[in-house]
């Protein structure tokens, strides 16, 4: 059984299992305000690299080359796709939402970052009740709204990113060349498409230490294009001293599996956090880092 943890300070654990809710509540907040500022940066240099390296191999002719190498992956706006790759009914403008997660239930870095208060929490969630690469429909029957969740392992690794991309060019030029894409305008095009899913799935190396999984839920734009019943509905809070659009989805109470409290977390409360879950019956097992460190 594959754990993810989310890892999260008193407060979040508080609105993830809320006791009035027969779900579990997760917060997936809009990608352009995560905390990592080179977020879509990291796409463009790696694949301004394999396009270079393409072009000395003769991969890519000099006039193709001129064309796409210029591409960058914003990050500051919506990415575009179509039905098939996000819920089959939509074509337009994608805004992307993501929860992290961790593989790791006790990492030292993770517990630096979230438990400055010394109250921290390790959410363990059964990867197998988290993914769900369906429409909306399928979390919330009584909810309407659209959308597409899938679960990444975030790429660290030069090599691992540069293959990715380099598959994917060359695929793209091979339904150019097979005649399945007009060429004509359409190049460019279809590598920012084709390419644009990888700027929430490609994290700068320094970052490895996180051992990150995430979640990403596209979701067409909210605009008049879209039926009111189809919209997501998008909530705020304050975080990094700016007001951050998220989306709230949920999840079965299964998924919750364990919870790992903060190795500095006094005596006191460690014992309010047990207390808590076993009053409102979330039925998951409980511990305590023992991680040798007092911050």
């Amino acid at each position: 059984m594959n754990l993810l943890y989310h890892y999260t300070n008193i407060n979040g654990l508080l609105g993830i299992l809320r006791p009035q809710d027969r779900d579990i509540k997760l917060w997936f907040t809009d990608v352009r305000y995560q905390n990592d500022i080179s977020e879509g940066k990291e796409l463009t240099r790696i694949y301004k690299k394999v396009c270079k390296t393409m072009k000395a191999r003769g991969e890519i002719s000099e006039e193709d080359y001129k064309e796409i190498v210029s591409i960058k992956f914003d990050n500051k706006r919506p990415i575009a796709y179509t039905p098939h790759d996000v819920t089959r009914l939509y074509y337009g403008e994608i805004d992307v939402y993501i929860c992290c997660f961790c593989r790791n239930s006790d990492s030292l870095n993770m517990w630096r970052y979230y438990t400055k208060d010394n109250t921290g929490c390790a959410l363990g969630f059964m990867e197998g009740k988290l993914e769900r690469n369906t429409r909306r429909e399928q979390f919330e029957p009584n909810d309407n709204a659209i959308g597409k969740l899938e679960f990444w392992s975030v790429i660290y690794d030069e090599t691992e990113k540069e293959g990715f991309i380099y598959s994917e060019i060359l695929n793209i030029l091979k339904k150019i060349a097979a005649g399945q894409v007009p060429k004509a305008g359409n190049l460019k095009r279809a590598i920012e498409h084709g390419l644009g899913k990888y700027k929430f799935k490609f994290k700068h190396e320094c970052f490895s230490s996180e051992e990150e999984v995430r979640g990403i839920y596209y979701v067409p734009h909210n605009d008049e294009k879209l039926p009111e019943e189809k919209k997501n509905i998008i909530r705020y809070r304050s975080q990094y001293g700016m007001i951050v659009p998220y989306i709230e989805m949920s999840f079965p109470r299964e998924a919750i599996k364990e919870v790992r409290i903060a190795p500095n977390a006094s005596e006191d409360a460690a014992a309010s956090i047990k207390n808590y879950l076993k009053e409102n019956k979330f039925g998951t097992n409980v511990e305590q880092s023992e991680l040798p460190i007092r911050f």
